[in-house]
């Protein structure tokens, strides 16, 4: 009985022990949530000293959990100054860059939920302007199936006032699951004034491009009304195509297509002799003077296409 005492007083102190070591747990985690970015990395940096002074071997792994937290702190300050219209632009428009850069950790691909925000961002007309086209430029530059983010991107391959940069990010991430409706679009831009954009356009087509699409190409390759240009990137969007595709009437397409190989243009003729090795398997021979070389070569790679 005596005993029984001195045993209470005993747990009763441990308990109370417990009890402040949570608390003081919980004020400790309560105080380091409250902390700003910048306060927070400045902690992980006293940690990280102490902990090399006393010899530690993980002072990177003791503070490395830490460190994505002050990546997350800093990514919600970000988004404070970026939705604050007392900012000033620039500030705004620095901070949207900062929280893209940081959010592409690891060449992590854009969420949903990161989608959402810029979408937020480029749609509200009282942002400034080029607060909104960063905002659309970064949905733009991205594949995510996102009905709203794949409707923007479409908009900007149709709509013919567009700024090129735009048009050649939707370009480059169109994919064959949203395509309806924009093949009248993607054989116009083969014509666009912008290089880029031509460019850009002939690879989509080559990339996504089917049966369907290859036979309005060779029309496009065979109508002497079109620029030269056009016409040799139609033919190397065949030529991408026939590489992926099995491509049905070869005998017929290859007809029509070989008169090209007599085509006055070393450019032309160079472009429909890939495409016609793609779709029948045959090397095709052309001949070329050295001064159709060097034009090709000068075209080609030291001016716009």
């Amino acid at each position: 009985m005596p005993m029984k005492k001195p045993i209470k007083i005993f747990l009763i102190i441990i308990l109370s022990i417990i009890a402040l070591i949570s608390i003081y747990l919980y004020l400790t985690r309560l105080a380091w949530q409250g902390l700003s970015a910048e306060d927070k990395l400045t902690t992980l940096e006293s940690i990280y000293r102490k902990c090399q002074t006393r010899g530690g071997e993980d002072c990177e792994l003791e503070i490395a959990d830490r460190l994505n937290d002050v990546i997350d702190t800093q990514k919600i300050e970000l988004i404070q100054i970026i939705q604050d219209i007392n900012k000033s632009e620039e500030n705004r428009i620095f901070a949207l860059s900062m929280f893209f850069g940081l959010s592409r950790g690891d060449n992590q691909p854009i969420t949903i939920q990161e989608s959402d925000f810029y979408y937020s961002i480029a749609i509200e007309n009282e942002n400034p302007f080029d607060l909104r086209q960063l905002a659309y430029s970064y949905l733009l530059d991205t594949q995510i199936d996102d009905e709203k983010i794949i409707e923007l991107q479409e908009q900007m391959i149709i709509s013919p006032n567009v700024h090129p940069d735009f048009k050649r990010m939707a370009l480059a991430n169109v994919s064959i699951i949203n395509t309806e409706g924009l093949e009248k679009a993607l054989f116009t831009n083969l014509t666009n004034p912008d290089s880029d954009v031509r460019l850009e356009t002939a690879s989509a087509l080559g990339r996504i491009g089917g049966q369907e699409q290859i036979t309005e190409l060779v029309k496009i390759a065979l109508d002497k009304t079109n620029d030269l240009t056009s016409r040799s990137l139609a033919l190397l969007a065949i030529e991408d195509i026939a590489e992926k595709n099995t491509i049905n009437n070869l005998d017929e397409l290859a007809r029509a297509l070989e008169p090209l190989l007599e085509h006055n243009e070393y450019t032309i003729r160079v472009a429909v002799a890939d495409a016609l090795e793609s779709l029948t398997g045959k090397v095709q021979k052309i001949e070329a003077t050295q001064e159709e070389i060097d034009d090709y070569i000068s075209n080609t790679f030291l001016s716009d296409y």
